[in-house]
């Protein structure tokens, strides 16, 4: 499985593509799911994966390098995502933002923003991440112990 953030969908196309393209040549045995995200207040790929209307207006988001109201890659990426079995999902800029603080809190990992998206969008079927299974994601602060 490979998650990524999407605004454009070129970088989750292109690794979609050179995956299947591995495999058609027999260098790999499968091909990976992919999973995109995107904010959920600008959301145009995930909307037209689901079948939706898309509208070209979105509400502002952090997470601003994902925030794509008109993709230009829109069908390659929409190719791979059938072709992997992948799934497209919005997250919230809260979302975001909780898992950001995972990774500095749980990995000492100070991510952009956006970046975070990733992690906020991994699925919850038996994902585990830090060793935990992961149901949702909030935040909450560890004692210090002092």
């Amino acid at each position: 499985m490979i998650v990524a953030p999407v605004g454009d969908g070129c970088t989750l196309g292109a690794v979609g593509k050179g995956s299947r393209e591995l495999n058609l040549v027999r260098l790999t045995d499968r091909i990976p799911r992919l999973i995109g995200v995107q904010s959920e207040a600008v959301q145009p790929l995930v909307k037209r994966y689901h079948g939706e209307v898309v509208r070209e207006n979105g509400d502002a988001t952090r997470a601003e390098s994902i925030a794509v109201r008109r993709p230009r890659n829109a069908l390659r990426l929409l190719y791979e995502m059938r072709t992997s079995h992948g799934h497209m999902l919005a997250v919230s800029d809260e979302q975001i933002s909780a898992a950001q603080r995972l990774l500095a809190h749980e990995a000492g990992v100070v991510s952009e923003f956006t970046s975070a998206a990733t992690l906020a969008g991994v699925p919850t079927s038996g994902i585990r991440i830090f060793g935990k299974s992961v149901r949702r994601f909030g935040y909450h602060r560890r004692s210090s112990g002092l």
